[in-house]
């Protein structure tokens, strides 16, 4: 189990803060001891390169991560992992989820996905509820129509827990709306490089947009490059980066804040933060962003055994 999961290939981790111009650098680094790393391959890919989709990174305000994350090397370990335990091996745990799906998830679905993923969410005015946050992600594929045969046989499966609600066509590509049992609504499509699904109070709306965005012509102006500045600070083997808006924060409910500072033995922040008054939570963000502290942007990197993840504030 171990070994399948990788905690043996673990090594030193450091934690460094640094200046980079004028900004303050933070930077999380995770050595490993061999090549072999199981889960964590899957989890921090070595992929070298950020992907070539930024131009599916929304413009304006809002959060979003443009990096690698390898679903296919993730469900294999899991396999391998869960099997470890059993005394069943790989291919016939394999096979009993291949009899229960109707497909072979690793060859059928996965095997034609890449390692390129985007997520992408507006930003958070409230979160009480579910619909609150609108997002979107987009996972790179190597072949479409196989891609698309295999995720057919697994929404047919899942029918009863994710249902289908509608079909329609946006920008000439085929949107689909699906239900879950518990009342949330997913929209998703597939287009010749990318599956993409999004949800929330705007999914619909921010579906369309990043579809509109994934047929710009090649000589098309590239967005703006969020890192520019940062280019020479850069983790070595750069394959990630992301923005990250603070203000979202505060929009959390109390609740979620007080549960990890009573189990520190901070006390109770209520009095501090305001509690869930919108007025107060307003002040803060006014702060943050009137200081140029409202957001933060990061990469990642691999090279040399080591993981980077570097963040400027």
């Amino acid at each position: 189990m171990m070994e399948a999961i990788g905690f043996d290939s673990l090594g030193t981790l450091s934690f460094e803060i640094t200046a980079a111009g004028p900004h303050l650098q933070f930077e999380l680094a995770q050595q490993f001891t061999r090549d072999e790393r199981g889960l964590f391959a899957a989890v921090l890919p070595g992929t070298p390169g950020v992907p070539d989709d930024r131009t599916l990174v929304p413009a304006g305000p809002g959060s979003w991560k443009l990096g690698r994350f390898d679903f296919q090397g993730l469900y294999q370990n899991v396999l391998r992992a869960i099997a470890s335990q059993e005394s069943d091996g790989v291919e016939e745990l394999s096979g009993r989820l291949q009899e229960e799906l109707g497909l072979d998830v690793d060859k059928d679905l996965l095997a034609h996905t890449t390692d390129a993923v985007l997520f992408a969410h507006e930003p958070i005015e409230e979160l009480e509820r579910p619909n609150d946050l609108s997002w979107v992600f987009g996972l790179g594929l190597r072949d479409e129509a196989a891609f698309t045969t295999g995720l057919t046989k697994l929404l047919t499966q899942a029918k009863g827990f994710l249902n289908h609600a509608e079909t329609t066509t946006v920008d000439g590509v085929e949107t689909h709306r699906y239900g879950f049992a518990f009342g949330y609504d997913l929209w998703l499509c597939v287009t010749g490089k990318h599956l993409f699904l999004s949800g929330g109070r705007n999914g619909a709306e921010l579906l369309g947009t990043t579809i509109a965005a994934s047929k710009r012509p090649a000589d098309a102006k590239p967005p703006a490059d969020e890192l520019a500045d940062l280019r020479r600070h850069l983790p070595a083997g750069c394959n990630g980066h992301a923005r990250t808006e603070l203000g979202g924060f505060l929009a959390l409910p109390l609740g979620m804040w007080i549960g990890p500072y009573t189990v520190l033995g901070m006390g109770d922040p209520g009095a501090s933060m305001g509690g869930d008054d919108p007025e107060a939570q307003e002040r803060h963000r006014a702060m943050l962003k009137d200081n140029h502290l409202d957001v933060l942007r990061t990469a990642t990197g691999y090279a040399e055994r080591t993981f980077r993840w570097r963040i400027w504030w």
